[in-house]
């Protein structure tokens, strides 16, 4: 499926999502970025994003195109809507003469164009979510076949107490990582008193969040850009190496290619970019929580929780392989 889109050097990439938008029939009320390297979720030195109140160091699309060098046969990368992740390669084929039209313009198209939300009505949603939570399920399984040992491992309990001690510091004090990874497991409305039970709740909502995080949205999508496999991959290789094993967010994504038991690992430089971005956000917060020291090696602490925290994102009890009533 394709389209030609014809847009005017004095227009901006703005613009030029408008006529994206326009082509596929998308609504407008989503964030949205270009990589002029051409790679999805590439260098940052090259991403014009949605101009939505940026930081003073961010280069927004309100760029005239003109001013961006680009020669016939560029190829940018575009991404429309960070959460569902509409990706559209873009090659620049030439230029012509302005015909005093309107533009950006459509002047051909190929294929019909997928829905914006595919699934949209009740019967197909609910289907949906019941993909999705065989999903969970059959990727918690995966994590608890790969670390027998890890389920037979007494908790801790030192350990646990102070990095749940660690936890309640920072959440007090309202401090980053901790004012977010709070909100993201409704510890406003409920803190759990079990040592343990607190530091699982949080590190699950930073897998799974069940709250609004109040997470930069770029920050969220990175996150959220995680799939099944890349969680699991980082997290059985971890506690496979043990305590003391690295958390770097290039060691993880490597961990997961290298991950038996995860097939179709990040081994496109663009996706390991991806991989790399959210575990460098989510280590932060995994350090709040205790399961990470402050050179980001695992922790005996993490070691016990990681699994844990993982397979209760899914909803499977990670002891029991049973299904966990979803909070």
């Amino acid at each position: 499926m394709s389209r030609a889109i014809e847009v005017r050097e004095d227009q901006t990439l703005a613009d030029l999502h408008e006529g994206l938008r326009e082509a596929f029939g998308w609504s407008d009320d989503h964030l949205y970025s270009f990589w002029l390297d051409g790679r999805f979720w590439g260098s940052s030195s090259t991403e014009y994003t949605a101009p939505v109140e940026p930081d003073e160091d961010v280069a927004t699309a309100d760029v005239v195109i003109s001013r961006l060098g680009l020669k016939s046969g560029a190829e940018i990368a575009y991404v429309f809507d960070f959460g569902d992740n509409w990706r559209v390669s873009l090659r620049l084929a030439g230029r012509a003469d302005d015909e005093g039209a309107r533009y950006p313009r459509v002047v051909a198209a190929e294929g019909d164009a997928p829905p914006q939300y595919p699934g949209a009505d009740e019967d197909e949603d609910g289907a949906w979510l019941a993909e999705w939570e065989a999903a969970d399920h059959q990727a918690a399984e995966v994590v608890i076949e790969a670390l027998p040992q890890a389920r037979r491992a007494e908790m801790p309990e030192g350990a646990v107490a102070a990095a749940a001690g660690q936890l309640r510091a920072g959440v007090s004090a309202n401090q980053y990582p901790y004012s977010w990874i709070g909100k993201a497991a409704g510890l406003e409305a409920n803190s759990p008193s079990d040592d343990a039970e607190l530091l699982l709740c949080v590190l699950a909502a930073t897998i799974s969040p069940e709250e609004e995080t109040g997470l930069d949205p770029n920050e969220e999508a990175s996150i959220a850009a995680l799939e099944h496999g890349d969680w699991a991959g980082a997290v059985i290789e971890l506690c496979r190496h043990g305590p003391g094993a690295t958390a770097e967010p290039a060691a993880l994504a490597e961990a997961i290619e290298a991950c038996p038991e995860i097939d179709g690992a990040p081994s496109d430089p663009g996706e390991a970019v991806v991989v790399e971005t959210a575990f460098e956000l989510v280590g932060f917060a995994w350090q709040a929580a205790g399961v990470l020291d402050d050179d980001r090696a695992l922790t005996p602490a993490g070691a016990w929780l990681l699994p844990r925290a993982l397979t209760r994102a899914w909803g499977v009890d990670f002891e029991s392989g049973q299904r966990r009533a979803r909070q």
